[in-house]
């Protein structure tokens, strides 16, 4: 996800300067920080440019695992932090999000922010208290942590790798970055681009108690005031797809000079079943409507989980009953509008209400694109029947033998239909040999 370089909220009103001498750098003290926080001051106590496992304090916000805040490279926005510090989009997801940072050349050049601070891979960074160094790319966030697992504390890890573990008894949580996109003036969470987001917390996402690591961008459960939600960009894509408004219908045309009976491949308690397989790249895809037993993404993103489903839909009850053979008559067309296909998602918690996981499995609704399709419609000549007197097919508007003393055990005609677009209108013939 691309985002634009981050321009923070500004406090109203006039502001003072103060100058704190720490370790014999002037810095300049701040008016200007993160709205409803006080700017933090460098010394012994400040999180600015340290990992993100103790937390980073009022003014900081954990951004691809450290303490920092986002900025406008065209503004000299970070001067309250320390005198040396600039707005840079090269440090933390290079090209991607623009934060306060001190570059560096060689260990001496971060003595101004302080004796426990040193030069990780071109930028400044306060190691961790028990005197590791940060771990790989300024950029991957995380630390080296304590064996192989990371304490409490926000981490990210690239395409680079870092990724380690939460030490036993915490919990891993996913989170988003806050960013600036489009050039939209107040934050949102988006997805980091090429490395993952998370969390180690204490408690879990819904136990009522928000702790730092899980805001902004994480657990909106117990963070509920915090900027936890995903931007509309992240979950759009998973929204269902609107058909074009033109009906688009696949018709099958009977040309032989004997009826035949088509079997359909799913379970007639759909209420509208495809009278085909059908195949892309070799591979079947849903398009009956619904994925068994699944969620709407589009119904959870607009009513929050749970949200109110209603009566279990029919295709989760496995009494479901066998598929009515259908009838097409010698000369007969039978219709049959075309479908959207139906596809598993997972649903990040930051596009919901009341998600209390990582991700939610769900599905969407999309316009098949063009490939390699394939129709496979499974037919026979006659009907088997398990009653003396009610062998006739007795059909409804849609061909469906409505007498359930007939079946279609034994399909044994099978017609393939190659085409390189399913999502349009089109005919194919069926023939007895």
């Amino acid at each position: 996800m691309k985002t634009n370089e981050a321009k923070p909220f500004r406090l109203p009103g006039s502001c003072r300067i103060a100058l704190c001498a720490t370790l014999g750098a002037l810095l300049a003290g701040a008016c200007g920080g993160t709205v409803g926080s006080k700017s933090p001051s460098i010394g012994s106590e400040s999180h600015f440019l340290a990992y993100c496992e103790q937390g980073c304090g009022p003014g900081l916000d954990c951004i691809g695992g450290i303490c920092t805040r986002a900025c406008l490279t065209d503004q000299a926005s970070c001067s309250d932090l320390a005198t040396n510090a600039a707005c840079t989009n090269q440090s933390v997801e290079p090209g991607e999000v623009a934060v306060c940072d001190v570059s560096c050349g060689s260990g001496g050049s971060c003595a101004a922010l302080g004796a426990d601070y040193a030069c990780d891979h071109g930028y400044c960074r306060k190691p961790l208290s028990n005197g590791s160094a940060g771990s790989g790319n300024a950029g991957t966030g995380g630390s080296s942590g304590s064996g192989d697992c990371y304490p409490v504390g926000r981490y990210g890890n690239g395409k680079e790798g870092g990724y380690k573990p939460c030490c036993p008894g915490l919990t891993q949580l996913f989170t988003f970055v806050q960013g600036y996109v489009n050039g939209e003036s107040t934050p949102s969470c988006v997805a980091p681009t090429g490395s993952n987001s998370y969390s180690c917390i204490q408690g879990t996402c819904g136990d009522g108690i928000c702790e730092d690591a899980e805001a902004p961008c994480g657990c909106g459960l117990d963070c509920p005031d915090s900027n936890w939600r995903a931007h509309p960009s992240e979950c759009q894509p998973l929204r269902d797809q609107s058909p074009p408004p033109d009906v688009r219908e696949i018709s099958f045309t009977n040309t032989g000079s004997v009826d035949l009976y088509i079997q359909p491949p799913k379970p007639d308690c759909l209420g509208q079943y495809p009278l085909y397989d059908l195949l892309r790249d070799g591979q079947g895809i849903n398009v009956a409507g619904i994925l068994f037993c699944g969620s709407s993404c589009q119904q959870v993103m607009d009513e929050g989980w749970p949200y109110t489903r209603g009566p279990v839909p029919a295709p989760c009850n496995t009494d479901c009953a066998g598929p009515s053979p259908v009838l097409i008559q010698a000369g007969q067309t039978l219709r049959q509008a075309v479908s959207l296909e139906t596809v598993a998602q997972q649903l990040p918690r930051g596009c919901a209400e009341g998600i209390a996981v990582d991700s939610l499995d769900c599905f969407s609704r999309v316009i098949p694109q063009p490939g390699n399709y394939q129709l496979i419609v499974h037919a026979a000549r006659q009907l088997e029947c398990n009653s003396a007197t009610d062998c006739e097919c007795r059909p409804d508007a849609n061909g469906a033998c409505t007498n359930r003393s007939v079946s279609l055990r034994s399909a044994d005609l099978s017609f393939t239909f190659p085409t390189s677009n399913y999502y349009q209108s089109q005919t194919f013939e069926l023939s007895a040999p």
